[in-house]
């Protein structure tokens, strides 16, 4: 007869390569954590090195249990935490002083965060909100900013950590300089802000900065302003992004020289008024590439101005050959030039244009394809045709936002189609859209039949049957006077 094998009997290869790589941390201590047997629990205990409470139900899973299964992790564990801080039990602060790393998300800014951070010696940070616009948390610029700091790399996203009142006059003298930070990923209102930083991230290497347009100020700078200022010498990775703003070219090409002794890797997304930068690939060697001499990666989209009687410069960077270069050319708005793969989550200003594409490289067998993009802005005074639509929907399979700025105007092609669904979004914006018909709304419903989110205006909601919205798990309505 054959004999059971006993689960405690089994070697610790077997549960190291064949059992515990399959399972989540929260999921090992659930299903070994409470079994009082020596060696599994040493071996478990060294095995694990993150763990991951945001889904944690507390209701369920006492967090006086979590308590006990840590306390007996081994001092020298790399122990990182994820944890959402609106439903902190301050109960886990014990455990703090042993974080190396901390992943906090919310869903709404908690005024709790600096009283957590106080007493840990993080390498790294970072902090995620998931609200539909970004917010101000205070309070952290004496814990990053600190001649004591340990802080190595720190991540935000949808939040601003810095504002004017950090930054600015006297208060600027508050910020200490970190000489341990070398990556940083910042939401910051103005590229202003960024520059005033510098002095503060001597041994920074990647940076990657998301402006986004608060003030609504002018994005120029003097050059004076750049130039009084130390500079990190280290930077390899420089990434920009500015949506829905129009950069001052000038200042943005200031802004990348000034890295231009050690930047190795730029990617930026910019939209300008001024179309000199991105007339020809000569234009952009000279006003860029030029100052670069270390650079060895380029990935960009920039949406550009025309004057009226702008010619089409689609077949400008035709024998640039750096990169695999997409031009869209839109009569008398605009030109718009991206590297592929296109390697950005967003994409604005689409309208029909977009789908006559010029590409620098002659191959036959391309195949166009964005699946990098979560969300598409459109911007056409014209009516957006079924081509259009159908062209997105092979082209961009992870796209899960729509917004139309401004118009929202679809052919009867497109409204009479009954075949053409956007499965995977989930969200649709029509806030800026000062008047929308109903039958062009009722076609963005059925093109949208797992939609979650909408928001819109009082007025475009007036004729709408309720029947088509009760799917919906939030509707946010916007006042029609009212401008987002």
């Amino acid at each position: 007869m054959d004999k059971s094998t006993n689960l405690l009997s089994l070697p610790n290869e077997l549960f190291l390569n064949n059992i515990f790589i399959y399972l989540h941390s929260i999921d090992l201590l659930n299903a070994f954590g409470h079994l009082e047997n020596y060696r599994l629990n040493s071996l478990l205990y060294s095995y694990i090195h993150h763990l991951d409470l945001l889904t944690t139900d507390t209701s369920v899973v006492l967090i006086n249990r979590w308590l006990f299964f840590l306390s007996f992790l081994k001092t020298d564990t790399i122990l990182s935490l994820r944890i959402n801080p609106n439903h902190f039990d301050y109960s886990l602060s014990s455990i703090f002083p042993r974080l190396n790393r901390l992943d906090l998300q919310m869903t709404e800014v908690c005024e709790s965060i600096s009283q957590i951070l106080v007493s840990t010696r993080l390498k790294s940070l970072s902090i995620t909100l998931t609200s539909e616009k970004p917010e101000r948390i205070k309070g952290l610029t004496s814990f990053i900013w600190h001649f004591d700091s340990c802080l190595e790399s720190l991540i935000t996203s949808n939040c601003f950590i810095l504002d004017k009142d950090d930054l600015y006059s006297s208060s600027s003298s508050s910020l200490m300089i970190n000489r341990n930070l070398t990556r940083l990923s910042l939401d910051l209102a103005h590229i202003c802000f960024a520059i005033i930083l510098m002095p503060f991230v001597p041994a920074l290497e990647h940076f990657e900065l998301r402006l986004h347009n608060i003030y609504n100020q002018s994005s120029a700078l003097k050059s004076k302003f750049l130039q009084e200022r130390e500079w990190p010498t280290k930077v390899r990775l420089l990434r920009f992004i500015a949506h829905d703003q129009l950069m001052d070219t000038t200042s943005f090409c200031d802004f990348v020289k000034r890295f231009s002794l050690s930047l190795e890797y730029l990617s930026f997304y910019i939209s300008t008024g001024q179309r000199f930068l991105m007339a020809t690939r000569r234009t952009f060697e000279i006003h860029l590439l030029d100052y670069l001499p270390n650079l060895k990666s380029i990935d960009f989209c920039v949406h550009s101005g025309l004057l009226n009687f702008e010619i089409d410069r689609r077949h400008t960077f035709d024998h640039w050959t750096k990169k695999q270069i997409i031009s869209i050319y839109y009569s008398r708005q605009y030109l718009t030039r991206m590297t592929i793969p296109f390697t950005f989550n967003r994409l604005e200003y689409v309208s029909n244009e977009f789908i006559d594409y010029h590409c620098n490289y002659n191959q036959s067998n391309f195949i166009l394809s964005f699946s990098s993009i979560v969300m598409i802005t459109f911007f056409s005074y014209e009516k957006l045709h079924l081509t259009l639509f159908t062209f997105i929907q092979q082209t961009c399979p992870s796209l899960n936002y729509l917004r139309f700025k401004k118009y929202c105007n679809l052919d009867d092609d497109l409204i009479l189609n009954t075949k053409l669904i956007f499965s995977t979004v989930t969200k649709l914006c029509l806030s800026d859209v000062t008047s929308i018909d109903h039958s062009i709304l009722c076609c963005l419903l059925s093109l949208t039949p797992n939609l979650k989110y909408l928001t819109a205006r009082q007025c475009h909601l007036t004729t709408i049957d309720t029947n088509m919205l009760e799917h919906l798990l939030k509707i946010t309505i916007i006042k029609c006077n009212s401008y987002s």
